[in-house]
């Protein structure tokens, strides 16, 4: 099995699988001259299998290739300390007024 892909297929969490035949197992089975008239050998030799099916067959290559999707966390951006207590004052002197308060007419 090479590669595999999360899908539904029907309605039912699914793998598609793209075989490949390491050993020379089907080789002769379809005619040379078939298979050259064939674009795309990927799809030729792939499958949609139930999710359940191919964990029960496979664990470890399902939680290998589970782990390979996982994206890893962007690291968070902190602010530095001393710049959110800058912008504090900075905030805190924008709301003070040096000027006589206004009187109500």
């Amino acid at each position: 099995m090479d590669a595999a892909r999360f899908g539904q297929f029907c309605g039912v969490p699914s793998y598609e699988i793209v075989w490949s035949d390491k050993d020379n197992f089907f080789k002769g089975l379809i005619p040379d001259s078939q298979l050259l008239e064939i674009k795309d050998m990927d799809k030729f030799w792939s499958t949609i299998e139930p999710q359940n099916l191919v964990e029960n067959a496979y664990p470890k290559l399902v939680e290998d290739f589970r782990i390979s999707k996982i994206k890893p966390k962007k690291p968070t951006r902190r602010k530095n300390k001393k710049l959110n207590q800058i912008d504090e004052l900075n905030n805190s002197i924008k709301n003070i007024s040096l000027g006589e308060p206004a009187t109500k007419k």
